[in-house]
């Protein structure tokens, strides 16, 4: 079985291969999601910081954020480096003795716990651990699909919007 770091590694390496440049290489592959401004301005206006776990590389992750103007968040994801034009993937959050992920996503989430409540979003295998230690999960993909079989609560999401109008509705005391 591929283990995540590798079989990302492996699939990044190739999309970078068909592209002359890297920067249009991450905008075609990877996107914003067009609702994470507005869940921004909900977190900031509840002094929330937001803290973003990623087990993407933090290289794509600071060039999307970059690209759309955003400062100020905390990232924690792997590492990419270039060397001879050879990518060269590092994990510097991997925990040894975990063969899941290639980012302990867990360890960082305790780390930066500021908080009495730890509102997760997630989508992948890779938060299936650190979504155990929160009390509002919002999940799609395959988080949802392992939350469900394990009967574990949680909202479900299609995109940011459903997160930002849930957490309006919550912060200023509505139901609806």
């Amino acid at each position: 079985m591929e283990r995540g770091q590798d079989r990302f590694a492996r699939v990044l390496r190739r999309a970078i291969k068909f592209s002359k440049n890297i920067k249009k290489c991450i905008i075609k592959i990877f996107s914003l999601d067009p609702y994470f401004y507005e869940l921004l301005d909900v977190l900031k206006k509840n002094r929330i910081k937001p803290v973003i776990l990623s087990d993407n590389f933090s290289l794509i992750i600071n060039y999307i954020l970059k690209n759309n103007n955003i400062q100020g968040i905390k990232l924690y994801a792997n590492k990419l480096l270039f060397s001879k034009n050879k990518l060269i993937p590092l994990f510097p959050y991997k925990n040894i003795d975990c063969f899941r992920c290639a980012h302990c996503k867990t360890n960082n989430l305790l780390k930066n716990k500021s908080r009495d409540k730890i509102i997760y979003i997630g989508d992948g295998l890779s938060d299936m651990c650190p979504s155990k230690y929160a009390d509002i999960i919002f999940a799609k993909g395959t988080l949802l699909k392992n939350l469900k079989n394990t009967k574990k609560r949680c909202i479900a999401i299609k995109n940011l919007r459903n997160v930002s109008r849930y957490l309006r509705r919550k912060f200023n005391g509505t139901k609806k």
